[in-house]
C-alpha cells in the first residue's frame, strides 16, 4: 500500500532530496474493483487521513530544513574551507534530517506492510473458510464479510498514524 499522490513528505538538503514513498494507497485489485466498492471508499478515507497527517508533519519539518539550509550556506560562505572540509561541513549540516528521513522510510514501509498483511489475511481467511479459489472474485454474499474485515484493518491502520508521527516528531526533536 502506498500513500496518495500529492501527499509527499520531502526532506530537502542542499545535496539530496528525500521523499517518502508516495502514490496510490492501494495497489491490489481487491481494493479497486469498482468505484462504488465500499473497500474503495475505506481506502479513500484512509488516504485522506494519511494526507492530512503528512501535511502536518511536513510543516513540522520546515524549521529543521531551514536550519540545515542556513548551516549549509555558512559552509558555502566560508572560503577558508578545503574541498574535503566543505564536504564534511555540508554532510554534518544534513546528517540530522538524513537520519530522520531514513527512519521515516522504515516506519512508512513497516506501516504499509502491516496493513497489506492484515488485508491479505482477511482475504485469505475468507477464501479458505468458504473455499473460494484465489483466481475467482468474491461472490456478493462474501463481499460484505471481506468489507467488514478490511474495514477493521483500515480502522486499526488509522489509529496507527498518530503514534507513527509521534515517533517521527520525537526523533526529529532529539539529538539535533
Amino acid at each position: 500500500f502506498f500513500l496518495p499522490a500529492g501527499a509527499r513528505v520531502v526532506f530537502l538538503s542542499p545535496r539530496t532530496r528525500f521523499q517518502a514513498p508516495t502514490s496510490t494507497l492501494f495497489s491490489r485489485s481487491v481494493f479497486t474493483r469498482s468505484p462504488k466498492n465500499p473497500v474503495t471508499a475505506m481506502a479513500e478515507h484512509l488516504q485522506e487521513k494519511w494526507k492530512a497527517a503528512m501535511d502536518d508533519f511536513d510543516k513540522s519539518l520546515r524549521p529543521f530544513q531551514k536550519k540545515e539550509f542556513l548551516c549549509s550556506a555558512d559552509c558555502a560562505g566560508n572560503s577558508q574551507l578545503s574541498t574535503a572540509e566543505y564536504t564534511a561541513c555540508i554532510e554534518k549540516c544534513g546528517s540530522h534530517l538524513m537520519k530522520v528521513s531514513s527512519a521515516f522510510s522504515q516506519e512508512v514501509r513497516a506501516f504499509q506492510e502491516r496493513y497489506m498483511r492484515a488485508a491479505q489475511a482477511c482475504e485469505d481467511r475468507i477464501r479458505s473458510h468458504h473455499n473460494v479459489a484465489a483466481t475467482k472474485t468474491f461472490p456478493p454474499e462474501l463481499e460484505s464479510e471481506l468489507v467488514r474485515c478490511i474495514d477493521g484493518c483500515s480502522q486499526d491502520a488509522e489509529k496507527q498514524i498518530a503514534p507513527l508521527l509521534a515517533r517521527m516528531r520525537s526523533l526529529l526533536n532529539s539529538s539535533q
